[in-house]
């Protein structure tokens, strides 16, 4: 089981990040926002370590538009 970002890198892994943002805000319907990225694993890997681990990369990322 791949745990952390060097081991994904090392295997060829790609990464999309999306929003998780959904079509509610508590009662009410909102128009639920569609950004996605693919990431670029070299830059993870140089900026955030070979050993950071994969559980905890969502937590770290914000959608630009919400």
């Amino acid at each position: 089981m791949v745990e952390t970002i060097g081991e994904a890198f090392s295997l060829g892994w790609r990464l999309k990040a999306r929003c998780a943002y959904g079509k509610r805000e508590g009662l009410k319907s909102i128009r639920e926002c569609t950004w996605s990225y693919d990431l670029d694993m070299l830059t993870l890997v140089s900026t955030r370590g070979r050993d950071f681990p994969l559980a905890i990369l969502a937590s770290r990322l914000r959608c630009p538009r919400c």
